[in-house]
């Protein structure tokens, strides 16, 4: 989401779509964007494994749950 735009989506100028990019476009082209369900974080490894038994070895591990906008929960 483009969050300076968000300015304009309350007055009708634009709206949540508009501001919206697939997170892969966003990326370095060497980066892999993977986004799937973790069965576990092996802490002793340094590995999370995902759902269907893939490893993912990590250096430093950054677990965000992200928000949700509420657009209609804004007055005005």
């Amino acid at each position: 989401m483009y969050q300076p735009a968000l300015l304009f989506v309350p007055f009708g100028l634009a709206h949540d779509q508009e501001i919206v990019r697939p997170r892969h476009r966003q990326l370095h082209k060497d980066v892999e964007f993977v986004q799937q369900a973790i069965d576990r974080v092996d802490l002793e490894r340094d590995t999370v494994v995902l759902e269907g038994g893939r490893e993912l070895p990590y250096d430093v591990l950054v677990i965000a749950t992200g928000a949700t906008l509420a657009l209609d929960e804004t007055e005005g």
